[in-house]
């Protein structure tokens, strides 16, 4: 729940919402609010990079060029690293750049990989409700399981450990996150006009925001929720799930989900 780029697309199309999908004038009022909530946020490395991709991503219709995901992860580095180059030695600034680049790369393969079966279409065609939620869910398991690629030895890197827990917990929380950031905004403009609506829209929404810290407090409490490098036995571990992740990344249709799962 760093501030990155999923709470800076949230808030552009919250944006682009409020403008009726006018792209021109959502890049008009989106640019100095993006800039904004950056600099409102800390300026941190995750959130100035994803600041400038959406930029780019906005600015591309305007002079009439296609946007380029690796191209614009590739300019807000250097943007970055011409404001400070020695920040490429920041932790973050580093998984974040890993983390989007194993995300652009290879969470669409592993997301299309997982409607490869004819029954789940036609459960999701009927059951809408119940189908949201799962492609939210799916959609928060592959960007996690792609972010993995880069992001992992990183981690082992600096940190010295693994998370086991993220693999469970984001699917369960990334979507309560995106319904609690958007909430939040409503709650900014509806607690301001009408606060007596505006607090019991509060009050709705902070039992989202405790199912969220309760996840996270169970899964923190489970053995093995983070898997610490120490000992050879927990590297070979780690190696194999690094694999496994791999693996699904680069070649998601050779390996059955239930296999990588019993693996993992």
């Amino acid at each position: 729940v760093a501030v990155s780029g999923m709470h800076v697309s949230i808030l552009f199309g919250v944006i682009l919402l409020l403008c009726g999908g006018n792209r021109p004038l959502a890049a008009l009022l989106g640019l100095p609010a993006v800039a904004c909530f950056v600099v409102m946020t800390g300026a941190a490395a995750s959130s100035v990079r994803a600041g400038c991709m959406l930029a780019l991503l906005m600015l591309a219709p305007l002079v009439r060029r296609e946007n380029d995901p690796p191209t614009s992860l590739c300019a807000a580095l250097t943007v970055l690293l011409a404001a400070n180059p020695w920040s490429i030695l920041d932790v973050g600034l580093q998984l974040s750049v890993a983390s989007t680049a194993g995300i652009l790369l290879f969470s669409g393969r592993l997301y299309r990989s997982f409607l490869d079966s004819p029954w789940r279409r036609r459960f999701l065609a009927r059951h809408r409700a119940a189908g949201w939620l799962l492609r939210a869910m799916r959609s928060a398991l592959c960007c996690s399981l792609a972010s993995m690629v880069f992001a992992l030895p990183l981690t082992a890197l600096h940190f010295g450990m693994v998370s086991l827990a993220a693999l469970v917990v984001n699917p369960l929380c990334l979507w309560a996150v995106s319904v609690l950031f958007t909430g939040g905004l409503l709650l900014s403009l509806m607690g301001s006009l009408l606060p007596g609506i505006g607090a019991a829209f509060g009050w709705v929404l902070a039992w989202l925001a405790r199912y969220v810290l309760g996840v996270v407090r169970l899964a923190a409490g489970l053995p093995f929720a983070a898997v610490y490098l120490d000992s050879v036995y927990w590297l070979l571990f780690a190696l194999v799930l690094y694999g496994t992740a791999v693996l699904l990344a680069f070649r998601p249709d050779t390996v059955r989900k239930w296999k990588a799962a019993a693996a993992v």
